[in-house]
């Protein structure tokens, strides 16, 4: 690998419908011909490792045997590097053809730490996380349970366009750092698996006596968490320990509060993913109700119609009978992916209620006499 002045280093795991979009807008970058490209692979399952080498052979592409997570990819990147400044880029990012030319035109600025650009999403808006302030214990409570003190414990600074502002902390989607101070700083803390290195590396590149900066002329639209299911257990997990780790690492407060945050970061977890947990449940629930007091219903009109009294079979004699029937319907539509946006069609809607009265049908079948009730139920 021939040696170059910039190395762009891009961690990846499951974007390849993105990846390409990310490498194209960096060789397009004015000083496109003193970057090296190196993507770091987290064991993605769509095969973009050897996507990227199929298209990109100018690329370095380093290939993990596990998803080892953001920052030991970063670091496993930065080793192989070969430039005086490193730029790491996720890979949900589109770089302007002049933003890596910028982010690295601060590299002679004997103040300057870190570099990071304006980020912007899909629909053309400024991303606040462009600049953000050192977070302290009770910023850091604030931010996950979501308090209305933003005002007492500001989380992101005040930028506007094309100046460039003081930004004590940056994401990691995007920014410069010069390879020298980086392996100064023993790189990425790679005790965090995802979520909070940004801001470990920003805050102790502070503490290294350095300011960092956001120079909002530089623009990179970021598509944000491509490769993350933020309703997944693992996500709840790797966010909130971050949280945890950071505050533990960094926070001045004594043994007691870091002990509490800590506590408070597991209980946010915990409630988060069983909410999460919970509200695709509740369709299911309803369901369930619905179907277990159409049944009972069922049984009354059954038994007046035929019998003229609407106490014949007795109120509660068959409830039991009509639970089990109720969830076994639910479970059934359940697993058929009904209660999942993204596998719901309306086909799937009647195949799985056809299953599910043919299951009740089987079951009552099967059932010995003295525990069936009518055929019209």
């Amino acid at each position: 690998m021939s040696s170059k002045s910039i190395s762009v280093i891009i961690p990846t795991y499951n974007v390849k419908g993105f990846i390409t979009f990310c490498i194209d807008s960096v060789l397009r970058s004015t000083i496109a011909n003193e970057i090296e490209i190196i993507v770091v692979d987290n064991n993605s399952a769509d095969e973009s490792s050897d996507f990227i080498k199929s298209i990109y052979p100018q690329v370095t592409v380093i290939s993990n045997h596990a998803n080892e997570g953001f920052s030991k990819a970063c670091n496993k990147g930065a080793l192989k590097a070969t430039g005086s400044q490193l730029v790491f880029l996720n890979p949900d990012c589109i770089v302007a053809e002049d933003t890596i030319e910028v982010l690295v035109s601060h590299a002679d600025k004997a103040d300057i730490g870190m570099v990071g650009p304006l980020l912007i999403d899909g629909s053309g808006r400024p991303l606040p996380e462009s600049a953000r302030e050192q977070p302290t214990t009770m910023g850091g409570v604030n931010k996950m349970f979501r308090l209305p003190f933003e005002k007492e414990y500001p989380y992101y600074k005040k930028i506007s366009v094309d100046t460039v502002v003081e930004a004590p902390v940056l994401t990691g989607a995007c920014f410069s750092i010069s390879a020298a101070l980086y392996r100064s700083l023993n790189g990425f803390d790679e005790r965090f698996f995802m979520y909070g290195e940004d801001v470990d590396l920003s805050v102790r590149t502070l503490k290294s006596g350095l300011k960092n900066i956001c120079d909002t002329s530089a623009k990179v639209i970021h598509f944000k968490g491509e490769s993350t299911d933020k309703k997944q257990l693992t996500y709840n997990y790797h966010f909130y320990n971050a949280v945890k780790l950071f505050l533990e690492k960094h926070s001045k407060d004594g043994g007691i509060t870091k002990k509490g945050v800590g506590v408070l970061a597991s209980a946010a977890s915990t409630l988060k993913f069983a909410y999460h947990r919970l509200k695709n449940l509740i369709p299911g629930l309803v369901d369930l109700i619905i179907i277990f007091l159409s049944l009972w219903a069922v049984q009354f009109f059954w038994s007046f119609l035929k019998i003229g009294d609407l106490n014949y079979y007795g109120p509660y004699q068959y409830v039991f009978r009509y639970l089990i029937y109720a969830l076994v319907w639910t479970a059934t539509l359940y697993f058929s992916g009904v209660y999942f946006k993204s596998e719901l069609s309306l086909s799937k809607v009647f195949r799985a209620n056809f299953v599910g009265g043919l299951s009740v049908l089987i079951m009552y079948a099967l059932l010995p006499e003295d525990l069936r009730f009518s055929r019209m139920l």
